[in-house]
């Protein structure tokens, strides 16, 4: 418990920018070698996985790959249990982006390698295919057709073939996704519609499509009136998480200040999903914010 509360007190100090990212990162790599409590562990694997995305530049992402690629490979060989394992591997399939371990990922999906402990279930090879899609291997087709084909589970066979245009390296296929969903009809089966989102503007993509901020914003309203309660708080984290750019935060920002007639509850749904963003635009590059946030704050 004490350490859970001194992890706590450090993230604040991270999103408060009295802690770089980068001694985070190097603590939490320390730390990983020898914490024994699984929930502190997970906390920490979380904490991890988020400064690696958000808070960390892309050249600075990409120069700390290596190493912490090379600790979540050896907390996974440490772990035991399946359960305990799958945390791990979760974290490895979302952090891995040197070429030895996408290859390293791509042989546990073909199956020519093992991890010791964990049978992988069909959620894990989909998680794994989806991710290494997303890196752009040149086997990406071929193994998506495969994976398509080995999925017996008829609810995700159908989710499978909704999402992977959004895991297309092309930009063309992908500004057809992100038009789909402007239409009603293919927001019904919200998760999915969220997971294609998601994938649209994941960091991977982040620099080059900033263009679906403004049009995803812009649909706001509809997404309350045609989805779920809780649809339009994730239709703003899939849209914006992936971005950590002064220029994604202009466009949160220049939305918040045009739309004043914006009803208050989606006003809020919309501050409290770009905080993370805000906080990372500052972070990374500085970004110096807007007059919409006077006297509002970004919330905590």
């Amino acid at each position: 418990m004490i350490r859970s509360s001194g992890w706590l007190a450090l993230w604040e100090s991270v999103l408060d920018g009295r802690v770089p990212p980068g001694a985070f990162l190097d603590l939490s790599l320390r730390a990983l070698e020898s914490e024994t409590d699984d929930l502190v562990t997970q906390h920490v694997l979380g904490r991890l996985t988020t400064i690696y995305w958000r808070l960390l530049s892309a050249p600075a992402r990409l120069a700390a790959a290596p190493r912490v690629e090379a600790a979540i490979w050896r907390g996974l060989g440490r772990a035991e249990g399946a359960s305990r394992k799958g945390a791990w591997l979760e974290s490895l399939v979302s952090v891995t982006l040197t070429p030895e371990g996408t290859r390293r990922l791509y042989r546990i999906w073909r199956g020519d390698e093992k991890v010791p402990g964990l049978p992988l279930a069909e959620p894990q090879y989909i998680a794994l295919a989806e991710a290494l899609a997303i890196r752009g291997i040149p086997e990406t087709e071929a193994m998506l057709d495969a994976q398509a084909a080995k999925l017996t589970n008829p609810d995700r066979r159908a989710r499978f073939q909704f999402v992977r245009p959004s895991l297309s390296a092309s930009p063309t296929v992908r500004d057809s996704v992100f038009a789909s969903l402007g239409r009603v009809e293919n927001r019904r089966r919200e998760s999915w519609a969220l997971d294609a989102l998601g994938n649209l503007n994941h960091p991977l993509h982040a620099g080059e499509e900033e263009h679906y901020i403004a049009p995803g914003l812009a649909l706001l309203e509809e997404i309350q009136r045609t989805g779920d309660i809780f649809f339009p708080l994730g239709w703003l984290n899939s849209l914006l998480d992936g971005h950590q750019s002064g220029t994604a935060a202009d466009l949160v920002a220049g939305f918040l200040a045009t739309r004043t007639d914006l009803p208050p509850q989606l006003r809020g749904k919309l501050l409290q999903a770009a905080d993370d963003l805000f906080r990372s635009a500052r972070i990374v590059s500085g970004w110096a914010g807007g007059p919409v946030l006077e006297g509002e704050g970004s919330g905590g």
